[in-house]
């Protein structure tokens, strides 16, 4: 609503002002210088501040266009964010550079377009060359006359809101369709601005495209003309705190553009774009709308009747600005002042908060305390460019501030003590400062209506806080009221003020006098212990007017702990307990209660002895090495007495004993090599009062030996007979711990040691060795020995038997005698008692021999 009534002031304004402004009718009207019948070229640039590769590009840009008139070519400059943070960038320049860059693809700077339809990514070696590829474009661009022409005006209000009127005449039908008009403002320079490319004035920079960075869609036939109208606010126009638009700097470009796409490779740096082809540019200046001066009118200044230096006083004037559209309010506004005998003195105004607008206008104050004199003022003003004009000159009218008498100050009133009975003296005081120094010529306290002189030990000084007092006794009751008023001569102070509600201060309650409470009754449970026992104390108080006591202590070896009752009859008694843990040793103890007046103590002197407290021995645990554990001598023995503990968590002492190699360690855990033998172990665990507890084990050292065994024998012989070899198959065995080396095993036959053997016998392997033995005939004592077996057996041997044998030819099979020259067949027929093979030999008395058997 602030904008549209913004748009019509200003509307009226230009109607009632400069109405040779308006724009005509395209039928009733030529034309203007800036319109063009052939075409102007558009150069579209989008850069970035930080940009490296922008930097021949922006200056061979600004070079293209100096050595154009606008009439023959416009530029239009979007700043982008890009590698960096530009702040001349804006929502729209974002929006019109994603118009030519296809979806999903990124946008880069440099990037520039001439009419649409050429483009090229990335930047140049050189200024000349980025001259060079604009005024290139431009000269192909140029050839091709343009179907429309434009004109372009504008206006512009020192609050930079403004309208804008375009009108498109359609010389002929346009050969392209899907048109969109647009209207763009521009700044023709801004800097230095040095975005970090080092390129610090910018030219042709966009601000604000109309009616948005889409255009404006229209159709056109030939012979019609088009007319648009833009309001704009550019009031808020600003990027950083250095930057604003100025109204002076300010151009329109306007231009026509299909928005039918086509997409393309970049000249440069080859990437997707699109172009769309530009039918007709445009160029114009604002017209500037003068600024109004502000006015001032009404100046004052507001105070009470008859001001005193201490009274707030308020200079306030009216300020109005007619044109100040965009409502900024006063660049400056002050008000000047001076005494009789001060210089001139300023401060600024701030504004009275209203709805009302600059334009309708709205008082600016300033509120303060100024010291006695007769002062003069004046107000000034200005909107930034204009000083304001009306009540700008000193006022007639002079202000007379008087001294004022400062009335003493009263504070932190207090009485001791809060409560008590009829015998205590009551005090109460309260602090007194007067700014100007003068002791109070009347200081009373009213104490239960009646007043009384109060004093103070100070002398002063009483521009700083002074303390009186005053002292009494009061009767019994607890409604005493009371309040102060002190005098310095001139005015008096109250306190607290009879404005107050209540405007007294309720003083102490005060009692009959008070009588000694007393202790009685002193006991404690149990009368010893270990310090895992808790121990409760206990006394009865007894006070006659059955009052609480303020105090109820018990010390326990001179020190304090609170006890606490177990009821409220204090006036009959009543048992306060006190619970607690105690230390070792012997315990003394006193009591001492007080009522808050009288303090009672049990026992009346000294202490009396409480609980004796004795200690718990330890616990010794061996964790490691169990009982009866066995070891060799070369084992480091693992010992381990982690599971000691005490049970009043008292640090502990270890040490441990062998009744064989004497004391072995003061560790808690240790690991230790043992002579060979029993062990007793003794563990003794004490604790830090001297208790104690032991405990003991047995631990068996002893090396691990090997256990050789004759396990057993057998013979490949039954029954042995004179000459055979007997082999006897003995089987060993260990048993041991260890593994048996250098084993002897002999073999004795009749004492005699026949054949030894020497060989290893592994832990639970059973082993074999082989003797073998010539028999004789006979009773034999057969030992197998090693060191600690033996394997004693007697073997029979029967003597050898001669064979019997009967050889005798073999018949002939046809009964006949053998002739001379034949061969004949012997048979031996020959036996052995003992089967023992048989050898054959021959004898034919003719000298011959055969050891055949046939």
């Amino acid at each position: 609503m602030k904008r549209l009534m913004a748009i019509l002031i200003l509307t009226m304004f230009l109607l009632s002002s400069f109405s040779l402004l308006a724009p005509v009718a395209a039928e009733d009207r030529n034309p203007e210088p800036n319109s063009t019948t052939t075409r102007v070229v558009l150069a579209e640039l989008f850069t970035g501040a930080g940009c490296g590769p922008c930097i021949n590009v922006d200056y061979g840009l600004d070079d293209f266009m100096d050595s154009h008139t606008r009439t023959e070519a416009v530029a239009l400059v979007y700043h982008r964010s890009i590698p960096s943070a530009d702040k001349l960038e804006t929502s729209e320049t974002i929006s019109r550079q994603g118009f030519y860059v296809p979806s999903g693809v990124g946008h880069s700077t440099p990037n520039q377009w001439v009419d649409g339809g050429n483009v090229m990514v990335g930047g140049f070696s050189t200024r000349q060359q980025g001259e060079d590829w604009f005024e290139g474009k431009y000269t192909t661009e140029r050839q091709d006359a343009s179907q429309l022409s434009m004109d372009v005006s504008g206006i512009i209000s020192p609050s930079l809101i403004g309208t804008i009127w375009v009108n498109v005449t359609a010389l002929e039908d346009p050969d392209e369709t899907n048109l969109f008009l647009h209207t763009v403002i521009v700044r023709k320079a801004y800097g230095p601005y040095n975005g970090g490319n080092g390129v610090l004035m910018h030219h042709f920079v966009v601000r604000k495209m109309l009616p948005t960075h889409n255009g404006d869609a229209f159709i056109i036939s030939s012979g019609q003309t088009v007319s648009k109208e833009y309001q704009f606010d550019l009031s808020n126009d600003r990027s950083g705190t250095d930057y604003f638009t100025k109204k002076d700097d300010m151009a329109i470009v306007a231009f026509v553009q299909s928005h039918t796409k086509t997409k393309v490779t970049s000249e440069g740096a080859p990437r997707e774009r699109y172009i769309a082809p530009v039918l007709q540019a445009t160029h114009g200046d604002f017209f500037v709308i003068p600024n109004k001066a502000p006015s001032i009118t009404q100046g004052q200044l507001v105070s009470p009747l008859n001001p005193r230096e201490d009274d707030d006083v308020t200079f306030k004037v009216f300020y109005q600005d007619v044109d100040d559209l965009a409502d900024f309010g006063p660049a400056e506004a002050k008000v000047y002042f001076k005494n009789e005998t001060s210089s001139v003195m300023e401060h600024g105004l701030s504004e009275i908060p209203t709805v009302d607008p600059w334009r309708v206008g709205k008082w600016v104050s300033w509120t303060t305390k100024l010291d006695p004199g007769t002062y003069t003022y004046r107000f000034s003003a200005n909107d930034g460019e204009a000083d304001a004009l009306g009540d700008v000159g000193w006022n007639a009218t002079e202000v007379l501030i008087k001294s004022r008498n400062k009335l003493p100050d009263l504070m932190a009133s207090s009485y001791i003590p809060l409560h008590d009975d009829t015998t205590t003296e009551f005090r109460f005081d309260v602090m007194y400062r007067d700014f100007e120094g003068e002791e109070p010529t009347s200081a009373k306290i009213h104490l239960n209506g009646m007043g009384y002189d109060m004093t103070t030990d100070s002398s002063g000084p009483f521009n700083d806080w002074v303390t009186y007092y005053y002292d009494t006794t009061l009767p019994v009751g607890t409604n005493h009221k009371f309040y102060f008023i002190f005098s310095d001569g001139t005015d008096e102070r109250r306190f607290p003020p009879v404005s107050d509600s209540p405007n007294w201060i309720m003083g102490p309650e005060v009692e009959p006098p008070n009588n000694e409470p007393t202790l009685t009754t002193a006991l404690f449970s149990p009368n010893g212990g270990t310090r895992m026992d808790e121990f409760t104390f206990a006394i009865i108080y007894t006070d006659g007017e059955g009052d609480h006591p303020v105090l109820s202590y018990i010390y326990i070896d001179d020190v304090a702990y609170i006890m606490s009752a177990d009821g409220e009859d204090y006036l009959h008694g009543q048992t306060f307990r006190f619970t607690t843990g105690l230390g070792l040793g012997e315990h003394w103890i006193r009591y001492q209660f007080s009522d808050g007046k009288h303090e009672a103590r049990f026992p009346a002197a000294g202490a009396i002895e409480g609980p004796l407290v004795t200690n718990l021995a330890p616990l010794a645990v061996i964790d490691r090495p169990s009982n009866d554990q066995r070891f060799t001598p070369d084992d480091y023995v693992p010992f381990s007495a982690v599971g000691s503990e005490d049970p009043e968590d008292d640090d502990l002492t270890f040490l441990w004993v062998s009744d064989i190699d004497g004391q072995l360690s003061s560790a808690q855990a240790f690991d230790k090599p043992l002579s060979e033998g029993v062990h007793v172990i003794t563990l003794t665990v004490t604790d830090e009062y001297g208790g104690e507890h032991t405990t003991s084990i047995s631990v068996l050292i002893k090396p691990r030996e090997p256990a050789p065994f004759i396990e057993g024998y057998v013979t490949n012989n039954g029954q042995a007979v004179e000459k055979d070899m007997v082999k006897y198959t003995v089987t060993l065995n260990n048993n041991g711990e260890a593994n048996a080396v250098g084993v002897e095993v002999r073999f004795i036959v009749d004492g005699v040691t026949h054949s030894t053997e020497t060989i290893g016998i592994n832990v639970g392997v059973p082993k074999s060795i082989v003797f073998t033995w010539e028999a004789m005939p006979g009773e034999h004592e057969i030992v197998f020995e090693i060191v600690g077996d033996t394997l004693t057996i007697t073997e029979y041997v029967d003597a050898n038997a001669l064979p019997v044998i009967s050889p005798a030819p073999r018949e002939k099979v046809d009964g006949s005698k053998y002739k001379v020259g034949e061969q004949i067949y012997f048979d031996p027929f020959a036996t052995d008692g003992n089967e023992d093979p048989i050898e054959y030999l021959w004898t034919f008395g003719d000298g011959t021999t055969s050891t055949s058997k046939i």
